[in-house]
């Protein structure tokens, strides 16, 4: 549930609960009140016609008559019973003995007959007693209230109490409602940051799908994308280190070996000697030279940079590709072999594949013996797999150029076992370490590796001893 939703509940409940109970309570003290004053009512009733048989002598009210009136001790503290003259003296009085002979007017004394009046603090009621038809006196009585005004305030009080005890509830499970679904979780998701900060890996759990829910998994999401690119960026960092060592010890040799004839060449040498060691010179900065050239490459591609491609078509695409090997071949005394099967449109960096065919093919010829063969293919979904690739890798080559095409190199070469296969793509591996004097920089296969994957392919390598070596790479053709 959406924090919303629960703040929204929060804010009916805050709002509609106190209210209703307050209402309900109010209801419950004003019936109580109301039978409690019912119920005081006629028991005073009761009790006021218990005195009226007494007051209603008019014996008592004559002139010079001796009032001796009997109050039980049960009603002493709340009763008072005044008797008055029909002219309005106080003739009796059962408390305040000093207000007797006090007369009162006659609007006051006949005001509120047979009317009992009732207030919190007591009820009154005045009667006339007559003799034939004439008024002889007035007898009022007066009860106290107390009793239920105490009632009515006790019931309060409880009302009061309830309310309050229903509010603090209300606000108590609240209060722990928002502690468990919004402060904890922010609680936790802030030692989290903390400690993440401080280079520590703690992982929050919270199973709610609300806002604080999808806060607390972006955080785990983030920090473990972050780790994520920390163990790239750190990988990446060994790797500069590594190649920068790599590229140091391989210039090294070279560098060393102009110095020397370098230094040759500056003494007195023949003429033929001199051509010699011009040639190893250059020799030597052609290969430092190739070497620069391929570290450029992988760190472009290794790099961020935005690839310019163009759609080709792919027979005269791949017919430009394969071009001009031949010769290179040739002065190998290497057979050269190609073939296009292919059709479709593909989109693809031009320059970035000529350096695709170029490291592939230069690698073949390197680990070529002379009088063997090389071929090149390219292959679309519905074309034939030529003699020349063996059986045991067809199916999985077919099933490759099904979406696509693919890009056949084969050499003559030594097998290269699968522990060598698996890092043959690494760049500054050579697996010939034979050839590591004379040969790359070990960066070629890691180029091609790089440039095929950018381009959405696949590059696989097949190897079996006896036939040679297949390097296959895979490109999605263009959709219609």
């Amino acid at each position: 549930m959406k924090i919303k939703t629960w703040m929204a509940i929060f804010y009916i409940i805050i709002i509609i609960i106190p209210i209703l109970t307050a209402f309900s309570l109010y209801a419950m003290v004003k019936k109580e009140s109301e039978i409690e004053e019912h119920r005081v009512s006629i028991n005073n009733v009761k009790r006021f016609e218990k005195y009226e048989d007494i007051l209603n002598n008019p014996k008592l009210y004559k002139e010079g008559s001796k009032i001796n009136i009997k109050i039980d001790e049960s009603d002493k503290k709340d009763i008072l019973i005044e008797l008055y003259s029909n002219n309005g003296v106080l003739i009796y009085s059962s408390k305040n003995k000093l207000t007797l002979g006090q007369r009162i007017s006659n609007n006051a004394l006949y005001k509120g007959l047979y009317y009992m009046r009732r207030s919190d603090k007591k009820n009154t009621i005045k009667k006339p007693v007559f003799v034939g038809e004439e008024v002889v006196g007035i007898y009022k009585i007066t009860l106290r209230s107390s009793y239920a005004l105490e009632y009515t305030r006790k019931t309060f009080n409880m009302a009061i109490l309830a309310f309050s005890a229903v509010t603090l509830l209300i606000i108590g499970i609240i209060s722990k409602i928002i502690n468990n679904k919004i402060i904890d979780p922010i609680k936790d998701l802030t030692f989290a940051m903390r400690e993440f900060g401080e280079g520590k890996d703690i992982n929050i759990r919270c199973s709610s799908k609300d806002e604080i829910g999808m806060l607390v998994n972006g955080f785990n999401k983030m920090k473990a994308e972050l780790l994520e690119k920390n163990k790239l960026i750190q990988k990446e960092q060994n790797a500069r280190e590594y190649m920068v060592a790599a590229i140091s010890h391989d210039l090294k040799t070279p560098l060393t070996s102009i110095r020397v004839y370098t230094e040759l060449l500056s003494g007195d040498t023949s003429a033929r000697s001199r051509n010699k060691y011009t040639e190893v010179i250059l020799d030597r900065c052609d290969y430092m030279k190739g070497m620069i050239d391929d570290l450029l490459m992988y760190t472009v591609l290794t790099s961020s940079y935005s690839k310019k491609f163009v759609k080709v078509e792919g027979e005269e695409f791949f017919d430009m590709l394969f071009d001009g090997y031949d010769n290179m071949c040739t002065l190998k005394g290497i057979n050269f072999n190609s073939y296009i099967g292919c059709s479709g449109e593909y989109r693809v960096n031009v320059n970035e594949m000529i350096r695709v065919i170029d490291n592939l093919v230069s690698n073949a010829i390197n680990n070529t013996e002379a009088g063997k063969n090389i071929w090149v293919g390219a292959f679309s979904k519905h074309y034939s797999l030529k003699d020349w690739i063996d059986w045991e890798f067809r199916e999985e080559i077919n099933e490759l150029k099904q979406n696509g095409v693919v890009i056949v190199v084969k050499n003559e070469g030594e097998y290269i076992g699968s522990e060598e296969a698996r890092n043959i793509f690494k760049p500054f591996y050579k697996y010939d370490q034979s050839r590591q004097s004379s040969g790359g920089t070990g960066l070629g296969l890691s180029i091609v590796k790089l440039i095929i994957e950018q381009h959405g392919g696949i590059i696989r390598l097949f190897s079996k001893k006896g036939i040679g070596n297949l390097f296959v790479c895979f490109l999605e053709s263009v959709k219609e």
